[in-house]
């Protein structure tokens, strides 16, 4: 059999094929990257479980000399499974399906090995300084979704469909969402005394053109400013001074200003 053919066939037939909202996937490279493929989009394609395993039972099959070595490493790697309990040694693609399906229901909730479980400041700090600048895997790189709409794009579709069904039956709790004292303090204090560049002041401009307040806006913005008073300014022409209504009436408005000019 050529199994090179059979695997294009996979592929092809799953390349473009709408994604069932109800079944779980992975992501499989085209080419693998072992063997010069790249982690683009166009090189992905998403499999069920049981196609995942088969794809990489065909490039063994068909790959030859190191590459066959590499593959056979990968499908290797397929066929060992840890739970964290016990360890499968998989035989087949339908064994590989079961086996993943009840490691992911396994895992989920209370029986995560990570769940409840809180980083010590120690440990944020660490992990924090790790991920800096050229120690982050994505600096330097877009993100998978940069430039993609549920219009486009159907994995964010999916996604936004699930999110909305979820919400409607009330399986989502948004009640600790609202970021901490502490958390805005932290926010605030990195950012004061930062300039804006030309380009961020741009984006913020642009981004808040023709956006309306509402009153619930505008009342924590009064209640905010509330017995903070005015920094003055002083109008250069008439010599007076005041807080920001000064600009309505003074500087390039200020009537001395229209008698020199």
């Amino acid at each position: 059999m050529d199994w090179k053919n059979q695997y294009n066939l996979l592929i092809e037939t799953r390349k473009n094929r709408i994604l069932n909202s109800n079944e779980i996937y992975e992501k499989h490279h085209i080419l693998p990257i072992s063997l010069g493929g790249k982690n683009s989009k166009d090189n992905i394609v998403h499999l069920t479980y049981r196609e995942h395993f088969i794809a990489h039972k065909f490039l063994f099959l068909f790959c030859e000399g190191k590459d066959k070595m590499k593959m056979g490493y990968a499908l290797h790697r397929l066929c060992s499974i840890n739970n964290n309990t016990q360890q499968y040694r998989i035989k087949s693609s339908r064994d590989f399906a079961e086996i993943k399906t009840e490691i992911y229901e396994f895992i989920r909730g209370e029986n995560h090995p990570f769940y409840g479980y809180k980083w010590t400041d120690e440990q944020k700090k660490e992990i924090s300084e790790r991920q800096k600048g050229v120690g982050n895997s994505m600096y330097g790189k877009n993100p998978w979704n940069k430039g993609l709409s549920k219009e486009t794009d159907e994995r964010l579709k999916i996604a936004g469909a699930k999110y909305k069904k979820k919400y409607k039956e009330g399986k989502v709790d948004r009640s600790n969402w609202s970021m901490s004292i502490e958390g805005r303090e932290n926010i605030s204090k990195a950012q004061k005394g930062k300039p804006k560049t030309d380009e961020c002041k741009r984006k913020l401009s642009k981004f808040n053109t023709g956006k309306k307040l509402s009153s619930k806006t505008k009342e924590k913005m009064s209640i905010a400013r509330k017995g903070i008073p005015q920094k003055k300014i002083k109008c250069p022409y008439c010599g007076k001074e005041g807080g920001t209504t000064m600009y309505r009436w003074h500087f390039n408005n200020c009537k001395k200003y229209e008698k020199r000019s």
